[in-house]
């Protein structure tokens, strides 16, 4: 994303097309907490506003989390056992919600109050790296 003129337009950019797989696209999130980005309470009050690119090439996974400071284990992206990636943010009266909830950096300490990062994702996706972002930590 790049921001334009006049202010506060934001043109909406895909994420380069060789760094990725298969899904060509961002996705909004509304129902994942980055542990330590806001306040972490396992409920809807709690929920960020995330955005990911899924699917990632590991060789970028990893040279994202060098860019950022963020520890790559063993050489290979921070493991997390599941993000839900099912419930996209809708603007509206009440867009964060609860039902299925995840936790962000709860399986791997070096995930733990970063806003920014890429990880491993091995819950229902083995092998799927994912690049996410915080936009609104609440």
């Amino acid at each position: 994303m790049k921001f334009s003129t006049p202010p506060a337009a934001v043109v909406y950019q895909p994420p380069p097309g060789d760094a990725l797989l298969s899904v060509q696209h961002y996705q909004f999130l509304a129902n994942n907490e980055v542990d330590g980005a806001g306040t972490t309470c396992a409920g809807a009050a709690c929920v960020d506003l995330v955005m990911v690119a899924p699917d990632l090439r590991q060789d970028v996974c990893i040279q994202i989390n060098e860019l950022l400071d963020v520890s790559n284990p063993g050489g290979v992206p921070p493991v997390d056992d599941d993000i839900n990636e099912d419930d996209f943010f809708a603007p509206g009266p009440d867009p964060f919600t609860n039902p299925g909830l995840e936790t962000i950096g709860d399986d791997d300490p070096s995930l733990t109050g970063q806003r920014e990062g890429c990880l491993a994702e091995t819950g229902e996706n083995p092998d799927e790296y994912v690049y996410f972002k915080v936009l609104l930590a609440r």
